[in-house]
Formats: C-alpha cells, structure tokens, sequence
C-alpha cells in the first residue's frame, strides 16, 4: 500500500498518511473547549463531547482501522511539514468498489477556508481508486454545513437524497442529513465538475438532486 500522495493544486500542497497513535493527542487538542455539536459536525456519532484519546483509541481497536485487510482508514492531513487535520476512508467494499468518506476535520482555526479540505478530498479519492480500487465514493453531511456541502460538490459529489431528523443534535434540535455521492470517478481519482456559480446557485435554491 502507498503510504503517502501528494497532490499540487493552486500552490496547494497537501499530503495524506496514516493516521498514528501519537497523532490523537492532536485531534483532542483541536477539540478541547468546543462545543459537542462543533464534534458532532465532523464526526457524526463516532466520538462524543469531551474527546479524548481513548476515544480515539477505542474506536481504531474496534474496526481494526489501518491494519492490514481492513476496511476502515484513518489518514492525517499534512500541509508545510504540519499536521493541520484528519480524513477517514470507510466501509470500503472491494467486491462493489464503493467505500465511503468520512470524519474530515480541518483542525485549527486559521488553516480553515484556504481550500485544504477540498484537497485532501482529492487526496484521498486518489487513494480510494489507485489503491483499493474503488469506483464508487459517499458520504454524509447535516444539511445546514453549507460550506461542507459546497467543497463536497467542488470535488464531484452530487446530492441523492435526504434524511429529515436523521439526527438528534447536543441541542437537542433534530438535523437532516444529505447522501452525497460520486459515481465519475476516473483512474487518477480526479473529475471534472461544475462552476461555482451554478453550485452556488443550486445550493441556495436547494435544487440541486441529480
């Protein structure tokens, strides 16, 4: 297996390698003092408010994540010699060649809105395809992370349907969740998409099911 892509894309450099034990004291970092909806919204129900690293620890043990065979990866994100982040490849199915995407964290503050999650979602639809084969990628989303869904469609993900109260949030307040796939996957992960403007557009008419 790769250990590690790299991808150039408007002078962005961003790495993927797997996730170590002694990177979890990074994610608690990125987590402390947060709110558990802020943990909600990356993880879904994978960790709950305060995180910690047994947490962490527990859940890679249990799904045998990034041992040999499996069918769950943990990646962290790695931009200027740093590790600003953490991205998950799941369920992977090497009989249907799906798998899914999940569990991206952009971690601090100020390395958010500069276009390293959307390539890092690059990195590791390159992963999924030259490495495991895949032809298929989902994920899930809470419908109002506006910007979440606007990277995702920037990547090629299109929205297939909607799960209303799919969630209950710390709050209290339900949450609806999108499906989104992406099913143009080409032999370099890579695929054309869209403009903006329309993605835009559709978002803020929510008309954009394909």
């Amino acid at each position: 297996m790769l250990n590690r892509i790299s991808g150039i894309i408007k002078q962005i450099m961003i790495s993927l390698s797997l996730l170590e034990e002694n990177d979890f004291s990074k994610i608690v970092a990125w987590n402390r003092n947060k709110p558990p909806q802020f943990i909600r919204q990356w993880s879904g129900t994978a960790y709950t408010a305060p995180l910690s690293a047994g947490q962490i620890r527990i859940r890679h043990k249990a799904e045998d994540i990034n041992k040999p065979g499996s069918n769950s990866f943990s990646y962290r994100i790695e931009y200027d010699n740093r590790v600003i982040g953490c991205i998950d490849l799941v369920h992977i199915n090497r009989i249907k060649q799906k798998a899914t995407i999940a569990h991206l964290l952009i971690g601090n503050k100020s390395d958010r809105g500069k276009g390293y999650g959307g390539q890092a979602i690059r990195e590791i639809m390159k992963i999924a395809v030259q490495e495991f084969g895949m032809r298929s990628l989902c994920l899930y989303v809470y419908d109002y992370n506006e910007q979440a869904i606007q990277c995702y469609m920037n990547t090629g993900f299109r929205i297939k349907e909607k799960f209303l109260k799919a969630a209950v949030l710390p709050s209290g307040k339900p949450a609806a969740c999108y499906y989104m796939v992406n099913n143009t996957l080409t032999d370099t992960g890579i695929n054309p998409c869209t403009g903006n403007d329309t993605l835009r557009r559709n978002i803020d008419n929510k008309l954009f099911f394909q």
